[in-house]
């Protein structure tokens, strides 16, 4: 059975393709966001025909959808409303708890991006700062926080797909050091 977490799970990812990919055409809606539902983890639910267009459906009744166009014609685009959505989803992901429990996992980000896109890395470099992650190096970040919905997140909005990994590990060098910055006890 699927819970309504997972719909809107579900739904957060469908606005994402959306937005991401600006106005698209609900032909190819399905198998679009079927590449994307695999990526983020709900593939399985594909197997019933009429999960996406339920999602749209209740993303068009929040108002943060609209269709335009009918019969193959017809699209789907996000509305300023599903924009306004998805930046609070960002926010809440950036923001940080001041009490919180640590599961004791570091969540490490790393990166390549070359010199000839420097402007792309230092301002993923921006980013992560905001976000609460600490420097270990140039292109290595970590982060005591679970944030790997942020991670997908900005890996699609920065359109940088490879060139950023990202690890969760429970041992890491220096681990007392980043403890102290991060105030774990």
């Amino acid at each position: 059975m699927v819970t309504s977490r997972q719909y809107m799970k579900a739904a957060e990812l469908t606005l994402r393709v959306i937005a991401a990919t600006g106005i698209i055409a609900a032909v190819a809606v399905a198998p679009g966001l079927g590449v994307a539902f695999k990526k983020f983890g709900v593939a399985k639910r594909l197997r019933h025909t009429s999960y996406v267009s339920n999602i749209l459906f209740r993303l068009k009744q929040k108002g943060f959808v609209a269709f335009e166009g009918k019969g193959k014609y017809r699209r789907v685009r996000i509305t300023p409303a599903g924009r306004t959505y998805l930046e609070k989803q960002r926010n809440q992901l950036i923001t940080r708890p001041k009490k919180r429990r640590w599961d004791g996992h570091w969540r490490v980000v790393m990166f390549d991006i070359p010199e000839l896109q420097r402007s792309r890395r230092d301002a993923l470099r921006r980013e992560l700062a905001e976000a609460g992650f600490k420097k270990l190096q140039g292109s290595v970040w970590v982060s005591p926080d679970e944030c790997e919905e942020y991670i997908k997140l900005l890996k699609s909005d920065r359109h940088i797909g490879k060139n950023l990994i990202y690890l969760k590990t429970k041992d890491i060098e220096y681990g007392s050091t980043l403890r102290k910055h991060f105030k774990i006890t």
